[in-house]
């Protein structure tokens, strides 16, 4: 159905993804955030350390994300861009 539709969309979208040590091997089910949320706490990476004291995770929150993401990216990369150019000059 279409909610099956919009959860596989949000699955792949960038917000979603998150940097971790090793493979999560979790099967998708209800308690698929839950089961995320108890490896994230243990992680030595903080942005991923921070995702376990999420109480839920959902479809509004990852397209923000998403947005943050795209717009912290392309902040760095004018940032980059302009650090390129001065050195040419």
């Amino acid at each position: 159905g279409l909610v099956e539709k919009v959860m596989r969309d949000k699955i792949k979208e960038l917000g979603n993804l998150i940097p971790f040590e090793k493979k999560l091997k979790i099967a998708a089910d209800d308690n698929y955030f839950a089961k995320k949320k108890a490896m994230y706490k243990n992680s030595k990476i903080s942005m991923t350390k921070k995702f376990s004291e999420l109480s839920n995770w959902t479809t509004k929150d990852i397209s923000l994300r998403t947005e943050i993401l795209v717009q912290t990216l392309l902040a760095t990369w004018q940032h980059w861009d302009e650090d390129y150019d001065s050195e040419g000059k």
